[in-house]
């Protein structure tokens, strides 16, 4: 049975119902970082159509990344830095970037925007012109995929799902009736996306059920403390339990 639930969670929780952060994950994360430029985007090969419909053709090559590596190029998903590879279940170090392109989940959005130059995520206008369907990074170290499809003028959005050939063991999650370990955690409240943490590595935590995204919203879910950055610095990265790889995936049992 879950302890009850503390007033600040429940006042952090109260103030997600109307924000639009509640609606897609971590929308804050996003603002001002958007991936290469279109004419960045053209030089690697790219423009910003798509095979599926729109005015060119991203590259849908690449991979998960090597084994311990970490990111690719563009923006940031939520948490806001790198991703980890494609094994080794490590809790990454992060570098600002977005995640490699996977060929399962290609082309991503970060390629490029609209036409009108809009980042393209959940609600963006689009015209029949535009990319018809890519996918955003999504959940801890950006390791899963949702797919933006442009549908009646605007971008709809997927669930957050995950490669097969990754190791997810890094994000199991405690079974019921154990909870996240608030004391191993260093933890008196929901744990905030991207702020300083110190708890072990590969360990999922949250305060009563609950993290704080990038828009300082509650939501049901879970963090681990990445690794140190280039400062020295460890940072939570955090996903709702929509967008959180276990217990489903490889390597959560």
């Amino acid at each position: 049975m879950h302890a009850a639930r503390p007033l600040s969670a429940l006042v952090l929780f109260a103030g997600c119902l109307g924000a639009a952060s509640c609606v897609t994950d971590n929308p804050a994360a996003y603002e001002g970082i958007l991936g290469p430029t279109r004419a960045e985007a053209s030089a690697s090969g790219g423009t910003a159509g798509s095979d599926t419909g729109g005015t060119g053709a991203l590259p849908t090559g690449g991979s998960s990344g090597a084994a311990g590596t970490t990111g690719g190029d563009g923006g940031m998903s939520e948490g806001g830095q790198g991703a980890t590879g494609a094994s080794g279940g490590s809790s990454g170090s992060g570098t600002g970037k977005n995640p490699p392109p996977h060929p399962d989940f290609s082309p991503p959005c970060y390629f490029a925007p609209t036409l009108a130059g809009e980042e393209i995520l959940k609600g963006t206008p689009c015209t029949p012109d535009d990319i018809k369907l890519c996918y955003r990074s999504c959940g801890p170290n950006q390791t899963g995929w949702k797919s933006e499809t442009c549908t009646a003028g605007v971008y709809a959005e997927g669930d957050c799902r995950f490669p097969d050939d990754q190791d997810y063991s890094c994000y199991r999650v405690p079974e019921l009736p154990e909870m996240p370990d608030t004391v191993a955690c260093k933890v008196t409240a929901p744990p905030a996306a991207t702020d300083p943490c110190e708890a072990p590595s590969c360990t999922a935590c949250n305060f009563d059920g609950f993290y704080a995204d990038t828009a300082g919203d509650a939501k049901e879910g879970y963090c681990i403390c990445r690794d140190a950055d280039e400062m020295g610095v460890r940072r939570w990265t955090c996903a709702s339990t929509t967008a959180w790889p276990c217990p489903i995936s490889r390597g959560c049992f």
